[in-house]
C-alpha cells in the first residue's frame, strides 16, 4: 500500500504557512511531522491549512497535538484551519480545539 501526502510551506511575513493535502494517516506521519518540527525550527509561527486533508487517524491528532505543545513551549503560534468535518467533529470530541489554536467556526450547542 502506498501511501502519501502533499505538504506545500510558503514563508511570510514570520509566518510559515503549511497546507497538507491527501490522507494523514500513519503511513505518512513521519513525513508531516518532519514538516511540522522544520517550521518549529524556523522559529517563525505556524499556520496549518488541513483543508486538504481526506482520511485522518489518531496518529494525526497525536502530530497535531505534539506540535501544539511544542509549539507553545517555544512561544510559537500554530493555528489550524480548514478542518475537514470528521477531524473537527473528533477534535471537538476530545477538546483538542483550544488545545490547538484551532481556528475552525463551531456550532452552537
Amino acid at each position: 500500500m502506498s501511501e502519501s501526502i502533499s505538504i506545500r510551506s510558503v514563508s511570510a511575513n514570520g509566518t510559515t504557512g503549511l497546507a497538507l493535502s491527501g490522507d494523514f494517516t500513519i503511513y505518512v506521519a513521519g513525513e508531516v511531522h518532519a514538516a511540522i518540527g522544520a517550521a518549529l525550527d524556523a522559529g517563525e509561527d505556524i499556520r496549518l491549512d488541513l483543508s486538504g486533508v481526506g482520511e485522518f487517524d489518531t496518529s494525526a491528532l497525536q502530530i497535531l497535538r505534539a506540535a501544539g505543545r511544542e509549539a507553545g513551549a517555544r512561544g510559537i503560534s500554530l493555528t489550524l484551519t480548514g478542518h475537514p468535518p470528521a477531524l473537527l467533529e473528533t477534535m471537538t470530541l476530545l477538546s483538542l480545539g483550544p488545545a490547538l489554536d484551532d481556528e475552525s467556526p463551531r456550532e452552537a450547542a
